[in-house]
């Protein structure tokens, strides 16, 4: 299951340099932006104190290949939050005689932070079929990484291309600063914008490949007995719901 958190500022779209005062000062920062793109993932967490009913219960981003109405249980899921932190600063340079700023990126930082969590239903913690499912289990762990490295390439250049597009930003009235920031901040994540859906959207379709009708086959003949038992539990639950 992958839930995208992604850090965006509500603001304006399109050009940055709207109307700039009236005004001698030339805005002329020549300092480069520094941009940095920077991927982490953390130790696999584990969790095996649920049972295969409450880990039906969770919510999975891929598609069963068994189809919606196969009755089945959940021996175990990962769960992978992508979190998606951008934080700017900017090079401010004012006029006290006019009482004017100019600005420009200083340093675009994106931090893609990985927390990988695999769950284990009680019933197939033990032996082979426990190996077999934390196995299956940590190729969408690969999944996620292989994809987050692959994008933050392309995110390093979009952010690159609009930054060269903004330029430096002026003048404008220094009471305008926190309104221009927003503006600034809302240029990039516009930037990032289709390359986070673009990610999302394989990121998805490389993951139900993962979970294939031959990967589920293979793990399954390990967990036959843990299945039974799974089923039987969920069976017995069903009954007492029902009274």
């Amino acid at each position: 299951m992958i839930l995208s958190t992604l850090a965006q500022i509500a603001g304006i779209t399109g050009t940055l340099l709207t109307t700039p005062v009236a005004s001698p000062v030339t805005c002329t920062i020549n300092q480069a932006a520094i941009i940095n793109i920077r991927p982490q993932t953390k130790e696999i967490q584990y969790d095996l104190e649920k049972t295969s009913i409450e880990l039906g219960q969770l919510q999975s981003n891929t598609i069963s290949p068994y189809g919606l109405n196969v009755d089945q249980t959940t021996g175990g899921l990962r769960h992978d939050q992508p979190i998606i932190k951008t934080v700017l600063k900017y090079n401010v340079v004012e006029d006290p005689r006019t009482q004017t700023i100019c600005m420009s990126y200083h340093t675009i930082n994106v931090d893609i932070q990985l927390q990988p969590k695999i769950y284990i239903a009680k019933e197939f913690n033990k032996g082979r079929c426990a190996r077999e499912v934390i196995k299956h289990e940590k190729k969408h762990v690969t999944v996620d990484r292989k994809v987050i490295n692959k994008y933050s390439k392309a995110m390093g250049k979009a952010i690159e291309k609009a930054v060269n597009e903004a330029g430096v930003v002026g003048p404008f009235p220094a009471s305008r600063s926190a309104e221009m920031q927003q503006m600034m901040g809302s240029h990039i994540e516009n930037a990032l914008s289709s390359i986070k859906l673009y990610m999302t959207n394989e990121m998805n379709n490389l993951q139900q490949q993962v979970d294939s009708l031959e990967e589920y086959e293979s793990v399954n003949q390990y967990c036959e007995r843990a299945s039974k038992k799974a089923y039987q539990n969920k069976q017995k639950a069903l009954k007492k719901q029902r009274r």
